[in-house]
């Protein structure tokens, strides 16, 4: 019996060459191959455990931006202690710290009786009790003019508006003098929208400051408190209260504070003025009425508002007002006599322009026309047509410079006076007199 294997015969009883060989071929054949496919899958399982190292170590690799020292410092490690639970008996007494109270800055006195940090908006604004306290003092002033039509007629035409503030129950009212200016006729307005004459009793151009008083009044006039000025400090808080364009936004507010105290300035017609200096907005129409603090007392008279500068810039936020402790000795001589006294030398004359002072080869100054009798300057010798060049070693070009310097003065100093005549300059000393100005 023979079986087919492969190519060739298997005969039971006799084993050919060529079969042997390929059995003995294929057993070798599958050795190799197992061999090679162990080898192969332990590579494959090293391969495997050197990845999972690789991808381990890269986990706990970050990048960082060194901050370390100079290599040849030696770095100390530092101790980091793990927090201590708190027995439960001490946590059970342990309380939340209290918030922390902010400190206070200021107060305000008589009105709101609270600090600054108590001030937020809405109707607790302090500014309201102010408001309610002062505006009710608060007039506007019309300045009318007489105008003649060609038929002969005249009519009262209104030249400007103001403010003022009431300043007693008998109607007397102080404002700015150049509201009342060059009037034919003085209307004001009251709170209430009441309508009445007023009267001028008198007005003080080089402080701008006047008075006038309301003819037959039958109302209930609610006057202004004055405070003072003197103590005023830069950042206080201020208020001011006036009718700005007219008697359409009357009794307008704005808030502010104080920016400035003494402020100097000197006008185009030589007088020097010194103001306080505020933020809170003062437009035309408010000149006269009142810059108050947060007591609701009047610390200023509200003035000007810095329109410009060099090149014509525009300004905001500079506004002035006359210092109230400087207007109250105005108002109370204004209300006494209608006419405010200063210290002067006693004499009258003109300003000497420049044109004039070159024209005749002579110095620019006041040029006396008049020495009155019993003032200093009668009894030192100043006499007519001399020009006054200095005061006091100051350079002066006009009466109202010469003033400027007179007024640092009292009644009863003695100031040195140098004047121009006929080509001679002579120095006399001069003893200051009260003079009507």
């Amino acid at each position: 019996m023979s079986n087919y294997y492969g190519n060739g015969y298997y005969n039971n009883n006799k084993k050919q060459k060529g079969g042997g060989f390929g059995i003995f071929a294929l057993t070798v054949l599958i050795i190799v191959l197992a061999v090679i496919g162990a080898a192969a899958l332990l590579s494959l399982r090293g391969g495997d455990s050197l990845l999972k190292q690789a991808l381990n170590s890269a986990k706990t690799i970050t990048p960082e931006i060194s901050t370390a020292e100079p290599e040849n410092k030696t770095q100390i490690p530092q101790k980091t202690e793990q927090p201590q639970p708190l027995p439960e008996s001490t946590q059970a007494q342990a309380t939340p710290e209290p918030a922390k109270t902010p400190a206070k800055v200021g107060s305000y006195d008589d009105i709101t009786g609270r600090s600054v940090s108590d001030i937020i908006s809405g109707s607790d604004s302090p500014v309201i009790k102010v408001a309610e306290k002062v505006t009710p003092g608060i007039v506007g002033i019309s300045n009318l003019v007489s105008f003649t039509n060609r038929d002969g007629s005249s009519v009262d035409v209104q030249q400007s508006t103001g403010s003022g503030m009431i300043l007693d129950k008998e109607g007397y009212i102080a404002t700015n003098q150049h509201v009342v200016s060059g009037a034919h006729k003085l209307t004001v307005v009251l709170f209430d929208g009441s309508e009445y004459e007023a009267e001028l009793i008198g007005q003080d151009e080089r402080t701008d400051v006047a008075v006038i008083k309301l003819v037959n009044c039958d109302k209930e006039l609610s006057p202004v408190t004055l405070g003072e000025s003197s103590s005023l400090m830069v950042g206080q808080l201020a208020v001011a209260i006036g009718n700005p364009m007219g008697e359409q936004l009357a009794g307008s507010v704005t808030f502010g504070c104080i920016s400035g105290v003494d402020r100097e300035m000197k006008l185009d017609d030589g007088r020097i003025l010194r103001f306080i200096q505020t933020d809170a907005a003062i437009s035309s129409g408010n000149s006269g009425g009142a810059l108050v603090n947060m007591a609701g007392e009047v610390i200023g008279i509200n003035n000007m508002k810095a329109a410009g500068g060099a090149g014509s810039v525009t300004v905001e936020g500079i506004s002035f007002a006359i210092p109230i402790d400087t207007a109250k000795v105005v108002i109370e001589q204004l209300i006494e006599t209608g006419h405010v006294k200063r210290p002067g030398i006693g004499i009258t004359g003109y300003d000497l322009s420049a044109a004039n002072a070159a024209y005749y080869n002579v110095p620019q100054g006041p040029l006396v026309s008049d020495v009155h009798e019993g003032g200093g300057a009668k009894a030192a010798g100043i006499k007519p047509n001399d020009i006054i060049t200095h005061v006091n070693g100051q350079r002066v070009l006009n009466f109202n410079e010469m003033k400027n310097v007179l007024e640092r003065f009292i009644t009863g100093d003695i100031v040195f006076v140098t004047v121009f005549r006929e080509g001679e300059t002579i120095e006399f000393s001069v003893t200051l007199s009260q003079v009507e100005q």
